[in-house]
């Protein structure tokens, strides 16, 4: 997925909770994000909200268009669109609870300048 059609989609997120999405994101998975996350008032633990991100396009999923969310989420503070994580449903590891692959984190690589040929 390209950073900018993650961010482009980011753009476009409903402020706060919503059904299904955005939902509260727990990091049962211990993942090493870089957003701080938000701690909600009785709890001890900090929370974050998760939406879905598609690769190959720039508009945000909207549940009455999208049927299929697919496997990738951005992982962000509530209240802060503009700083996220990505992560993925990833197969390789064990099922939640409610029968979803673990999340792990996406690694960001940047773009590689183009090499000048030289004939």
């Amino acid at each position: 997925m390209y950073a900018r059609d993650a961010r482009q989609q980011q753009s476009g997120l409903p402020a706060g909770k919503a059904r299904p999405y955005p939902s509260p994101f727990r990091n049962g998975e211990a993942l090493p994000l870089l957003t701080p996350g938000s701690t909600p008032r009785n709890k001890h633990n900090p929370e974050w909200l998760h939406h879905p991100l598609i690769p190959g396009r720039t508009t945000t999923w909207d549940p009455q268009r999208d049927v299929n969310r697919g496997g990738v989420r951005s992982f962000y503070t509530e209240g802060n669109t503009n700083q996220f994580d990505v992560g993925y449903h990833d197969p390789k590891l064990g099922t939640s609870a409610r029968g979803h692959h673990e999340f792990s984190l996406a690694n960001y690589h940047a773009a590689v300048p183009p090499r000048n040929r030289t004939t």
